[in-house]
Formats: C-alpha cells, sequence, structure tokens
C-alpha cells in the first residue's frame, strides 16, 4: 500500500513539473498592443509592444491573466514612446525593457511601488538595489550612481549618445551584461574598488573611450567586454585578475600599453585579435594557457617578456612569437659596474 502512494505521489509531482515546464515554453501570445507569455506562477509578462502611441499605461492584465513582470528588452526601438507608466502589479523586470526608446522622456512609477522607482531620468530597482534603466533621450553628459545601488542591469546605459563621464559609487558590486555598449561618446568611467565582476560586452563599442584603471577588487571580467573600443589606448587589469575570456580587447586597434597582472593563468581566443598598437605584453610564469589565435592580426613587432622554462615560453616558440626573458639584457648591467 505505501509503495503504490509512493508511486502516486511521484506521478503527481512529474505532472506538476511538466505543467511548469510547458506554461514557461509556451509560445508568445498577443492581446491587442502587447505581446505577452506565461508564466510557471500563472501571471505574464509582457514580451513586447507593437503599438505606435506615443504615451501608453502598461496594463495589469492581458488574456485574462494577471499581469507581473517586463521581458528583457521588451520595448526595444519603440522610438515614439514618449511616456510610460507602469502599474504597482508589475514587479519583475528583466534586462533594460527600454533600449533604443530614444524618445522616452519620463517614466512613471507610483511612490508607493513595492519594487520599483524613478528619478530623474532612470529606473531602478529599490528590492535588488539596482539602477534597470537610464534614459536614452537623456541629453546630460555626466552621471553619478547614486549611494545604495549595487547592481548596473544588463542594458542599463545602451547606446547613451550624450552620455560622456560615468561614476560608480564604492557599493556596486557589479556591471551588467553590454551595460555601456554602444555609448559612442563615453569617455571616463569611474569604477570604485568594490566592483567584483563585469559582464560580458560591458563596454563593447565605446568609441571614445581612450583609458580605464580596472580596480583589484575585480575577479570576472566577460567576453569581449571592451571590444571594438577603438580609441582605447592604456589598459591598467585588476591585480588579482586570472583569466582573460575570450575578444575582450578584439579589436581595439589604438590600444598601446596593458599591465598583465601576476595572477593571469589564461587567455582565451581572440583575446587581443587586432591589437595592432602593441609592441610589448609580460607575462608572469604562472600563465598555463594562451588561445593559438589569442594575438591574432597584431603586429610581427610584438614581444614577449616570458620566463624561461615556462608555458608561455614554449607558446611563443611553437607559435613563432618574438619573445625575451626578464634577464635578457642583465649583462649591460654587470659591464656597466664592471666599468665602475
Amino acid at each position: 500500500m505505501k509503495k503504490s502512494w509512493r508511486i502516486l505521489l511521484l506521478l503527481m509531482i512529474s505532472c506538476l513539473c511538466c505543467s511548469i515546464a510547458k506554461a514557461s515554453n509556451l509560445p508568445d501570445s498577443r492581446s491587442g498592443d502587447f505581446g505577452y507569455k506565461r508564466l510557471p506562477d500563472g501571471t505574464v509578462q509582457i514580451t513586447k509592444y507593437y503599438g505606435k502611441e506615443d504615451s501608453i499605461v502598461l496594463p495589469d492584465t492581458l488574456g485574462g491573466y494577471a499581469v507581473t513582470g517586463i521581458d528583457d528588452r521588451a520595448f526595444h526601438n519603440c522610438i515614439v514612446l514618449k511616456n510610460i507608466a507602469i502599474p504597482d502589479c508589475i514587479i519583475k523586470i528583466g534586462a533594460n525593457p527600454f533600449t533604443n526608446c530614444s524618445s522616452l522622456e519620463n517614466i512613471w512609477v507610483s511612490p508607493d511601488h513595492p519594487v520599483l522607482t524613478y528619478m530623474e531620468g532612470v529606473l531602478f530597482s529599490k528590492e535588488e538595489r539596482k539602477l534597470i534603466c537610464y534614459l536614452n533621450a537623456s541629453k546630460e553628459q555626466e552621471y553619478e550612481v547614486p549611494s545604495g545601488v549595487r547592481v548596473i542591469g544588463d542594458y542599463a546605459f545602451f547606446d547613451c549618445d550624450f552620455l560622456r563621464t560615468v561614476t560608480l559609487n564604492g557599493e556596486i558590486d557589479s556591471i551588467g551584461e553590454s551595460s555601456f555598449s554602444g555609448c559612442d561618446n563615453l569617455t571616463d568611467v569611474y569604477i570604485q574598488n568594490g566592483v567584483s565582476s563585469i559582464g560580458k560586452k560591458a563596454f563593447f563599442e565605446c568609441s571614445g573611450l581612450a583609458e580605464i584603471n580596472l580596480p583589484d577588487s575585480i575577479s570576472y571580467i566577460g567576453k569581449y567586454a571592451f571590444s571594438d573600443c577603438t580609441v582605447l589606448k592604456k589598459v591598467v587589469l585588476p591585480g588579482g585578475l586570472e583569466k582573460l575570456e575570450e575578444g575582450m580587447f578584439c579589436n581595439c586597434i589604438s590600444l598601446t600599453t596593458i599591465s598583465m597582472p601576476e595572477t593571469l593563468k589564461t587567455i582565451e581566443k581572440r583575446a587581443f585579435a587586432n591589437c595592432g598598437l602593441i609592441r610589448k605584453i609580460t607575462l608572469s610564469r604562472d600563465v598555463a594557457f594562451i588561445a593559438v589565435d589569442a594575438f591574432d592580426g597584431c603586429s610581427l613587432n610584438l614581444l614577449f617578456v616570458v620566463n624561461q622554462n615556462s608555458y608561455s615560453a614554449q607558446w611563443c616558440k611553437e607559435n613563432i612569437m618574438n619573445h625575451v626573458y626578464p634577464d635578457t639584457f642583465d649583462w649591460l648591467n654587470e659591464t656597466k659596474n664592471e666599468s665602475k
């Protein structure tokens, strides 16, 4: 009898799991100007806006279901949208829903909203202490992230063309994926000690960024984080960083100076592809892997300073790269001392 009950219970759990999975994998539906998707809890999130209105109030129900969320980039490229009101029922918001909404001037959020708050052109999550969205239409050239914010959300400053200077407070722990991607006029980013991670493509195509100092608190930097920053000349990497991810500085065609940390162990593929102005890179003995194409398109005069009998030295030999050992020129100093 007990065995039968166990089997029945397992079947019930299995059916419940299947129902949840089916609900979360249902194709998007449409009601009026809004696309929406069922969530496992029986509510829905807005996935797309098809309308052309310049001012809208988000609905609290769609297709007979309660609306509780907005999906990643749901209003992307709604270039005529100027004003939007978010009701208190919407408590879950994905990556910046308003990317490339170049006319959006105001987001109305009730002061009693349980999760969100809006202040001077910026939407925040109080619950997650996250900056969700900095409006594309803002013409401010400088912005200082207020104290209390701990997360810069994915795509938060995406394509903010007027922005030139951003100062991140010392409480911020993470900078999200593509958070500053496409900010063409961004020239200065001040990152305080305390940030632990920078997401994939965080500063992709920031074509005005010439120099950046990354504090030692950073232990992870995502793929293509600084790719295509075409005027970037100097980078100081975090002292404890162990891995340079794929394409991290790919196509940084002006990069001349980069300081590699002693802790570095891995350089992934195309990390410095097409960085033709770098002339010297010093690698520590701890480096244990360098992808074959990590330095594709770099100058034939690129010189590696590596330790004798190290992995890096062997890699240079196998890939016919110019290299010297740290003590290569010590004999010159010895000659000077002898002549005194």
